[in-house]
This record gives structure tokens, sequence and C-alpha cells, in this order.
């Protein structure tokens, strides 16, 4: 019975290897969260630092993502034999805890050894963003550093190599991720 699971639950790390995914991020956490109250009223709160690592950009999407819920998938897959095996009830558990779920502002504090990289990019990030809940999403709100870097720009016939001197992402706690950007380089 998921309405009478209670959670108190604090997670210290530091230094922890949090993710080694070679398209998405390869990361080195520290920081203090605490998930707390009832599965349907669950709270997070607490404070991250990306001690270092990289976040990997990728120039092209490699694959197009379904949701489960789509109308075409269920057409090819029967979903309900799926449900009554039990194969999707951890995907809707966690649904749930995250469509339940109060976020108090959690910090993300970016270090010191913290970049960007593409086949284009090498940029250093920097910066502290926040956390939060827009509507039924998680957002971001905060300003994010592109301390220095650089930048191949790869039109064909025309190659040019630009460092990036400054940059800003900001996050204005928006349920879409659309950050506005405001970047130096010079050529």
């Amino acid at each position: 019975d998921l309405e009478g699971l209670r959670f108190d639950l604090r997670f210290l790390a530091n230094n922890f290897h949090a993710i080694r995914q070679r398209r998405i991020a390869d990361l080195d956490i520290s920081g203090d969260l605490r998930l707390t109250d009832r599965f349907t009223n669950a709270r997070l709160g607490g404070s991250l630092t990306i001690e270092r690592g990289t976040l990997f950009l990728q120039d092209q999407p490699q694959k197009d993502l379904v949701a489960l819920d789509d109308p075409d998938f269920r057409n090819v897959v029967d979903v309900e034999e799926l449900e009554s095996r039990g194969v999707l009830r951890g995907r809707r558990v966690a649904d749930q805890l995250v469509e339940n779920l109060t976020v108090d502002n959690v910090s993300i504090v970016i270090g010191d050894e913290v970049w960007l990289r593409s086949a284009a990019a090498n940029i250093k990030l920097g910066g502290t963003v926040d956390m939060l809940r827009s509507g039924d999403r998680l957002a971001l709100s905060g300003t994010v550093t592109a301390n220095r870097g650089e930048y191949r720009l790869d039109l064909g016939l025309v190659q040019r190599r630009f460092d990036v001197t400054r940059g800003e992402l900001r996050f204005f706690g928006e349920s879409v991720i659309n950050p506005a950007l405001d970047i130096t380089a010079v050529y």
C-alpha cells in the first residue's frame, strides 16, 4: 500500500561517482538531500555540488523516445500484458512519486572542474541553479556560467574556431528548459 508509505531518508555523498553514461554525463557529486513525508506528499530538500565531470551535448539526436502511454506504442505492444506481469510497475511508482513530489529549492552548485563537451564545444561551466517544481514538472532557476572554452563552427567549406571568454545560461523556473543565452566568443 503506497498511500501508507512514509519517508525519512537522508542522502549524504562525498565525491560520489553518480553517473558514467558516455552520451549523457560523467559526474562526481557531493551533497546532502532529504526525502521526507508521505508517499502521496513527499518533500525533497537540500543541496548538491557537482564536484567534477563532464556533461555531454549531442550535436545530433541519436534516438527518438516514445512514451509508454503513446497510442502508437500501445498499438504495437501489449501494454496490459506488461502491466499484469508487473514489468511497468516500478516506472509507474517512480512516476507517481515525482508527480506528488514537493521540491523545496534544491540547490545545485557547479564546481570548478565541470565541463560541457560536444564534437564542436569544450566549455568550462560554473554557477548555481535551484531545482524546483513548476506545475507538474521539475524546473531550474538560476545561472550557469560559461567561464572559458572553445567552440568550433563547421559550415562545410568554412570552419572557424572561437574562444569562449564568458557566458551565461539563465534559467527562470519554467517547466520547459529554455534558458536565455548570453555568450561572448572571440575569433
